[in-house]
């Protein structure tokens, strides 16, 4: 049986030779590994899109979003705090697109006083 401190020691030491073996590799290829990251990202960048990509996207900037409205948003508050912590509307859809996984994000002004 050892003792946990050799044992630990020892973990200590294979780990830190890794990591030192690591980094040594990485400081010594780091212009082939920056070459093939921009090679990649160029790639990327001007490679031809799939048609599948090009229908969707199509479909997309087709739908008219002016038939979309947002009628009648209200702050539903609890009966016991002031504070809004929902809101409710009315969507009101009259164009042929399909309306799924709706936000609303508001922002409150107070009124002006009477």
């Amino acid at each position: 049986m050892s003792s946990p401190t050799i044992r630990g020691a020892l973990i200590g030491g294979v780990v830190g030779v890794i990591f030192h073996l690591i980094v040594r590799f990485i400081f010594q290829n780091l212009v082939w590994i920056a070459l093939g990251v921009m090679l990649i990202w160029v790639l990327a960048k001007f490679s031809p899109e799939s048609p599948r990509d090009v229908a969707k996207r199509a479909r997309l900037n087709s739908v008219d979003r002016s038939a979309v409205m947002v009628l009648n948003a209200q702050g539903v508050t609890a009966s016991y705090s002031p504070h809004v912590e929902a809101v409710a509307a009315t969507i009101q859809n009259t164009g042929r697109a399909r309306i799924y996984d709706l936000r609303l994000y508001c922002s409150f002004r107070p009124l002006p006083p009477r």
